[in-house]
């Protein structure tokens, strides 16, 4: 849910909030995400931005480097 409104985050939000934890996590700035990504700085932008959706591959990686950083 979203803070303000209680209205229920939809499924891009979500993935567009993980890859800014994330992101935030790895203290990277958007362009040394993209590089890590081998995506454009401006994919990144968009998809925390929740304006585009993540593809499949990308949201792989997310789930291999959030496993990766969360371990005990």
């Amino acid at each position: 849910m979203t803070p303000r409104t209680g209205i229920p985050k939809t499924a891009k939000q979500k993935e567009a909030a993980r890859l800014t934890n994330l992101r935030e996590v790895l203290k990277l700035t958007q362009r040394e995400m993209a590089e890590e990504f081998q995506v454009t700085h401006g994919a990144i932008g968009l998809w925390e931005r929740g304006e585009r959706t993540i593809p499949g591959p990308v949201l792989k990686l997310i789930e291999i480097y959030e496993a990766k950083n969360t371990k005990a």
